[in-house]
């Protein structure tokens, strides 16, 4: 058997599945409660911090009534799942001042991204390390969250996210390129810069992966690109450029890349 799947989702739509059933809330409101308990999983959630969520600094005079209520259905609906570990036990508790839902390791997808992220990077051989990678980004469906109707509270934890993703997609595509997937690269990469123009790290991997497949001029170009519409760039990327422009071999594939292509190349002969 696999590992377990998580029972809540919050890297693509929101979803809370178990034993191969959906059971997400359809009301907003009690989407909104929802997510904002799993992405503060396992810690208290105040009430100021539910009532800004939900009505952005203008809440109705029924706003802490009317909170309690979306917190009593979505416990109810979470208790038909028997998630809790007795009758009289519930996985959505009341705090003082607030409540807190009660997440176990492996039932957040959020969470075991992070495990997953971990565990690859702390690999040192770089296949290990990609495929790690790989499956840990495997776990996102789409982006977070789009169908939810989120607060400030909840746009600014969904943006660390969209970050997370974006951090992740840079150690998977720096371990692609020691493994010396270059070629494969460049089309993701492109894309990555494209919807992300302002960010150095894809640019200079871009221009790796270009240069290493033998276009040069468009490694400059890319670089070109950056410098138009930022001005001032790193020295590293400075330095990237020089080395491409120079051909200094230090930016050749890795040995491992060039002799797994020699053989591509034999076999196809």
């Amino acid at each position: 058997m696999g590992d377990p799947q998580p029972i809540f989702r919050v890297l693509g739509p929101l979803r809370v599945e178990h034993r191969g059933r959906v059971h997400t809330p359809t009301a907003s409101k009690q989407r909104q409660v929802l997510l904002l308990l799993l992405l503060r999983a396992n810690s208290t959630v105040s009430l100021p911090q539910f009532v800004e969520e939900l009505w952005e600094g203008y809440p109705p005079a029924s706003a802490i009534p009317a909170l309690h209520t979306y917190v009593m259905q979505l416990r109810r609906a979470l208790d038909s799942l028997h998630l809790a570990d007795g009758p009289a036990s519930s996985r959505l508790v009341t705090r003082t001042g607030g409540y807190e839902l009660v997440v176990r390791p492996g039932e957040l997808d959020l969470d075991v991204f992070d495990e997953k992220i971990q565990a690859a990077l702390a690999q040192t051989d770089s296949s290990t390390r990609a495929r790690g990678l790989h499956e840990a980004l495997e776990l996102w469906t789409a982006p977070a969250l789009a169908d939810v109707v989120t607060g400030p509270v909840m746009r600014s934890a969904i943006t660390v996210l969209q970050q997370k993703r974006l951090d992740a997609l840079g150690h998977r595509i720096d371990a692609d390129l020691e493994v010396g997937w270059h070629h494969e690269l460049i089309g993701e990469l492109s894309s990555l810069v494209l919807h992300n123009s302002t960010s150095e790290r894809f640019t200079a991997q871009l221009m790796l992966a270009l240069y290493r497949s033998g276009r040069q001029v468009d490694a400059l170009n890319a670089f070109h690109r950056l410098r138009r519409a930022e001005g001032r760039l790193s020295r590293e990327l400075h330095d990237l450029y020089t080395a491409i422009l120079a051909g200094d071999p230090a930016l050749d594939p890795p040995i491992q890349a060039r002799t797994r292509l020699s053989l591509d190349a034999a076999l196809i002969a």
